[in-house]
């Protein structure tokens, strides 16, 4: 029981850490701060964009309270590559990197993830029988956020519905100190969340987005080392992120475009483009992340009676069907409009 209240008390105290300094810096609202828009912005007002700060902020007062527990999951390495990655992303967001010291640190902390915690030892994880797979991996879950964190509100309620949903499955699984872990993440998010939601007052940054995205893959697999599910199951959670990115990215490859440079050909930024609100955007990825989660969830309590190979192809095929059929009306939509989407 007394577990218990600790850790209540640690997503509290992650929740109102993560509110008042978002607060605070949308107060403040320094001129370095602030995130102005050019061609490629989606929004029209200068806008704070130090909201990993304060997301990282309560993440690090809840965990202190609990610490003895998390410490049961939480490996060292881990949380020295998260800390790298969040002093450069914020030195970033102050005063914009060369990309080369921005790639060199990220692949400096997925090399320290995966070589000293030793993720691919087991030969039957073949994924990490090769750690420059491995470390491929974490590279495109930690610029992941960091292209899907282009409206308001999504990548934060991206974080809310993934982790709650990793949370649960904790939970399913009695693998109490992960379920911890990813209630503070909920916690810290929505914390940010409550000023990001539409319209925005503050923006989760390179700070907030690069580490979320590490933090993604760094709790997924810790999650499936512990046995609470299958590789495939956060795939299909946090789907609606990577598989928007990654089709984009793909696309841009086969019509070789500078795929390095900044553009607007997201999904989620050709419906902002084509004339739906942010609200609207955030809001539909939101509910097919929850039905994501909830297919996951009922799989698991269902002990996955059927192939595993049914519910991640169903939600491929799902995502086929939605890119095929939407993209000319986007594609019409845009025309109308008359805004480009390079």
């Amino acid at each position: 029981m007394t577990q218990w209240i600790a850790a209540a008390c640690a997503v509290m105290a992650a929740f109102i850490v993560s509110m008042l300094v978002c607060k605070w810096i949308i107060v403040q609202k320094k001129e370095g701060w602030l995130d102005k828009p050019n061609d490629r912005s989606l929004h029209d007002t200068p806008v704070p964009r130090l909201g990993g700060i304060g997301i990282w902020s309560g993440v690090a007062v809840g965990g202190g309270i609990i610490c003895g527990m998390l410490q049961q999951i939480v490996d060292i390495y881990f949380l020295a590559a998260a800390i790298l990655l969040f002093f450069v992303a914020l030195l970033d967001d102050r005063k914009a990197l060369p990309p080369w010291v921005r790639l060199f640190a990220q692949v400096f902390a997925a090399a320290l993830v995966v070589f000293g915690a030793k993720l691919h030892v087991s030969w039957e994880m073949l994924v990490w029988t090769w750690p420059w797979v491995g470390i491929m991996v974490f590279l495109w879950g930690i610029n992941l956020y960091n292209f899907m964190d282009g409206i308001d509100g999504f990548a934060g309620m991206m974080s809310v519905v993934g982790f709650f949903s990793l949370a649960v499955l904790g939970l399913l699984h009695d693998q109490i100190p992960f379920l911890f872990l990813c209630s503070l993440l909920v916690a810290a998010s929505a914390g940010f969340l409550h000023f990001n939601f539409p319209p925005a007052k503050i923006f989760m940054g390179d700070s907030g987005s690069t580490v979320m995205g590490f933090a993604m893959v760094a709790v997924s697999v810790t999650g499936w080392k512990q046995g609470i599910y299958s590789f495939w199951i956060p795939l299909v959670i946090f789907s609606p992120f990577w598989v928007d990115a990654t089709a984009t990215l793909l696309i841009r490859l086969y019509r070789r475009e500078k795929v390095w440079l900044p553009h607007r050909r997201h999904f989620y930024q050709r419906c902002v483009l084509a004339g739906y609100s942010h609200r609207q955007v955030t809001l539909a990825y939101t509910l097919v992340m929850l039905l994501c989660s909830a297919s996951t969830i009922a799989w698991q309590l269902a002990g996955g009676g059927y192939n595993e190979s049914v519910l991640p192809v169903s939600w491929i095929v799902f995502y086929g069907l939605i890119l095929f059929f939407s993209n000319h009306i986007l594609e019409r939509k845009q025309r109308q409009s008359g805004l480009a989407i390079t």
